[in-house]
C-alpha cells in the first residue's frame, strides 16, 4: 500500500467525529427538498432491509448518469447468473427514483452510506459484499479503506475525471496515489487519463482503457401513447430542448426562446427546480406547462418543464434541435 499524506491522515481521523454534522446536515437537506425524509436511515444503513443471501455485489453510483450507464451491466449480470444479488447505493432522490419507478428484481437500491469510521463499518458488516463497484469518479476514502481491510475486491469502472479533478490529482499525487491503490482494478474511459494516473504512481497493471459503459446503453425508452398525443397538439409548431440544464443557463434558454418562437421544451438535471424555473418563465411572459401538475401538453403552451423521471426518450423524440445542458456554465455539457 502507498504511503498516506497529511491530508488523508485527517481525514480518516475527522471520519471518526464528523456523524453529528452529517446528521443535521441530512436534515437540512430534507427541509431543502433535496432529501426523501422517508429514506433518511439508509445513509446511515437500514438493517430492516436483510442481506439477500448468496453472492452480493455492491454498485455505487453518484447521480442520474452514473446509475442508468450500469443498468445494462447490471442486466448482463442478472441474466447470467442467477445466483447473483445486486445492491446499488446512490446519492440523489432522482438517482433513487429510477428503481422506484422500474423495480428489479435481486436487486436493492439504498441511498449511499455517510462516508464516516461508524457508518462505514456498520455498512460492511450489514452488507458484506462480495465484490465492490464504484462508478466514474465517485471516490470516498473511509469506505475504500474499510474494503480493504476487509479484503473486498474493490474495482473502479468507466473512471473519468474533469480537467479540474486531473490537475488536482496531479497536485495531489500521494493523496491520489494511496487512494487510488485502494483499488484492485481500474477501468478509465481514454488512455490520455491511463496516463495520468499511472504518473502520480498507480500500477499500470491495475489501469486498462475500456471506454465508457454509457456507450453500451440501447435507446432511451419512450412511451409511444405520449409521443402521439404530444405530437397531435404541438402539430407544425418549432419544437427544441433544452435537456439537462443546470442553474444560471435558463436565463440565457429562455431569451434565445423569445427570439426563436415555437414551443421550447425544458428538462432540468435537478428536477426540483422546475418550480424556480416557471416562476422565471412566466416572468418572461411565456405560457408555463409543469408536467408533474399538467401533464397533457395545451395548444397555448410555449414552455413545457419536464419535471418527471425516465421520460428523456420522449423528449428527444419530439424535436430535431436539442440544446445540451452545462455548455453554458463550468459542468462540461
Amino acid at each position: 500500500m502507498k504511503k498516506i499524506s497529511f491530508s488523508l491522515r485527517l481525514y480518516f481521523f475527522l471520519s471518526f467525529l464528523i456523524d453529528p454534522i452529517y446528521f443535521v446536515y441530512q436534515y437540512i437537506s430534507v427541509w431543502r427538498g433535496k432529501e426523501n425524509l422517508a429514506r433518511f436511515s439508509e445513509r446511515w444503513v437500514n438493517k430492516k432491509i436483510k442481506r439477500p443471501s448468496g453472492k452480493l455485489i455492491w454498485f455505487h453510483a453518484a447521480s442520474v448518469g452514473e446509475t442508468l450507464s450500469v443498468i445494462p451491466l447490471i442486466e448482463k449480470l442478472l441474466k447470467e447468473d442467477h445466483q447473483v444479488n445486486i445492491l446499488i447505493t446512490s446519492t440523489t432522490m432522482t438517482s433513487a427514483q429510477i428503481f422506484e419507478k422500474k423495480p428489479f428484481c435481486r436487486v436493492i437500491h439504498q441511498m449511499a452510506p455517510h462516508d464516516t469510521f461508524f457508518v462505514s463499518k456498520r455498512f460492511l458488516t450489514h452488507w458484506k459484499p462480495d465484490l465492490a463497484i464504484r462508478v466514474e469518479s465517485e471516490i470516498w476514502p473511509r469506505i475504500l479503506l474499510e474494503l480493504k481491510k476487509n479484503n473486498t475486491p474493490n474495482f473502479l469502472f468507466n473512471a473519468r475525471f474533469s480537467k479540474k479533478t486531473l490537475l488536482k490529482i496531479q497536485q495531489q499525487a500521494k493523496s491520489s496515489a494511496f487512494l487510488l491503490s485502494l483499488f484492485d482494478c481500474i477501468h478509465v474511459q481514454e488512455s490520455s487519463t491511463k496516463k495520468i494516473l499511472s504518473k502520480v504512481g498507480v500500477a499500470v497493471q491495475k489501469i486498462s482503457v475500456t471506454g465508457s459503459l454509457k456507450d453500451s446503453r440501447g435507446k432511451l425508452p419512450v412511451d409511444k401513447n405520449e409521443l402521439k398525443k404530444f405530437k397531435k397538439v404541438i402539430g407544425s409548431q418549432k419544437v427544441w430542448l433544452a435537456a439537462s440544464t443546470h442553474p444560471g443557463e435558463d436565463e440565457v434558454i429562455l431569451a434565445a426562446h423569445k427570439k426563436i418562437g415555437g414551443i421550447l421544451l425544458i428538462a432540468p438535471r435537478h428536477i426540483e427546480r422546475a418550480t424556480q424555473i416557471a416562476k422565471l418563465s412566466r416572468s418572461l411572459g411565456f405560457n408555463t406547462q409543469l408536467r408533474s401538475e399538467e401533464p397533457d401538453i395545451k395548444a397555448e403552451t410555449t414552455v413545457y418543464i419536464a419535471d418527471t423521471m425516465g421520460e428523456m426518450g420522449l423528449w428527444y423524440s419530439l424535436t430535431l434541435v436539442v440544446f445540451i445542458g452545462g455548455s453554458l456554465v463550468e459542468k462540461g455539457g
